[in-house]
Order: structure tokens, then sequence, then C-alpha cells
């Protein structure tokens, strides 16, 4: 299991989508195994930060290809953890957010009581019991393999990126399908020319380093 920053989101703050896509990039860079599962973890509000985030990894990293679950966590104040996703399920689907399955969950146990026991305990322990059988339902047996992240090195590479920006493409046919690929990536992602002008160059980079 592999844990990498969404857009604009980390520990520590927000984190530049070029800088957060970096980390990716150099992620997929070592699945040689490929992929079985996207975990998609959200609190319980639904951003722009989410749509961009879903759209990056599942439809434009993953081709859609791999089934993606969405867990909703801190939520340990809800009656029933599970009554969220019924209630917003009907946004999502307006975003074109359709997940593979979903867990309503608490991430903490809450504060330690009298006798040992937390306060969240109860709904803890049957998080992790959902999330583990989310996980396990939902998983490609044979993994989705993007060949040494062919597609991310084809469409958001430097000479790519710099070509979209205006320079010269070397035939009519290959500037429609960089310009197409790298539109999705601006349009379907919320990133600026300027943005994928910057990535370009921190993942030529990365290249460079490797």
């Amino acid at each position: 299991m592999y844990d990498t920053a969404g857009l604009e989101e980390g520990d520590q703050g927000r984190v530049p989508k070029a800088d957060a896509i970096v980390k990716l990039y150099t992620l997929l860079k070592q699945l040689e195994d490929g992929v079985s599962l996207l975990v998609f973890v959200m609190r319980p509000k639904i951003t722009d930060s989410v749509v961009s985030n879903w759209r990056l990894f599942q439809e434009v990293i993953c081709k859609s290809q791999v089934p993606t679950v969405i867990v909703i966590t801190g939520l340990e104040s809800e009656e029933d953890m599970d009554d969220w996703w019924v209630q917003n399920k009907e946004t999502f689907r307006k975003y074109g957010i359709s997940a593979d399955g979903n867990a309503g969950v608490t991430a903490t146990k809450g504060k330690k009581k009298r006798g040992g026991t937390f306060t969240f305990q109860e709904e803890y322990d049957e998080s992790k019991l959902k999330v583990r059988k989310l996980l396990r339902s939902t998983y490609l047996e044979t993994p989705w393999k993007m060949g040494v992240t062919k597609w991310f090195n084809e469409v958001v590479t430097n000479k790519v990126v710099y070509r979209f920006l205006g320079w010269q493409f070397w035939s009519s046919s290959k500037k429609v399908e960089i310009k197409g690929a790298v539109d999705k990536l601006v349009e379907r992602c919320g990133m600026t020319r300027k943005e994928a002008d910057d990535l370009a160059k921190l993942l030529d980079a990365v290249d460079h380093d490797a």
C-alpha cells in the first residue's frame, strides 16, 4: 500500500499541484507490479479539490482501468457513519464520480476514558473492519500496469508540455494528440498553463536525477 498527497493537500497544509504530481510521478515509476486498487480518502466535504483529485487519479492517470473506492473519514460524531454517503451520493454522481465502493469511518479513537477505553473505540473498531472488507472485495487480482508510466511520460514530460505552450510540433497529427492529452490535464484537473510549465521543469529534473 502506498500513500501520496493529492492536489493541494498534505500533512503540513496545501501542497502545490506540481509538487504533488511530481511525487506521484516518482511513485508510479517505482510500481513495476502495477496497481490493484485506488483508495480515495476524503473528509466529509465535497470540494473542488476532491473533484480534481478524483479526475487526476482515476480518469487521467489510471484511465478508469483501476477499481476506485472512497473512504470518508472524520464521521465519528455521526449517529450512523454510513448515513453520510447515503445523503451525499447524488452530489458525487453530479460531478461524475462513480465509486466501486465506499465506507464511512473514523480514524481516531477519541479521548481516553477512565478504565482504559476510548470515546470512539467502538466506531474505530467498526471502521477497521469496514475498510478491510472494502479492500478485499474490490481489488484487482491481476494488477493494471501502465508500462513504466508510459502515458504520464508522453503527456506531461518537458518536451510535450513545452510544445503545447507554443514550441514547434514535429507533425500535425502529433500536435492534435498532445494538445488533446494536455488539455485534459489542464481542464479536468484544474491546472493552469503556468502550472503545466512548472510541472514540466520539475518532471524533467526528476528524469535527469533518475
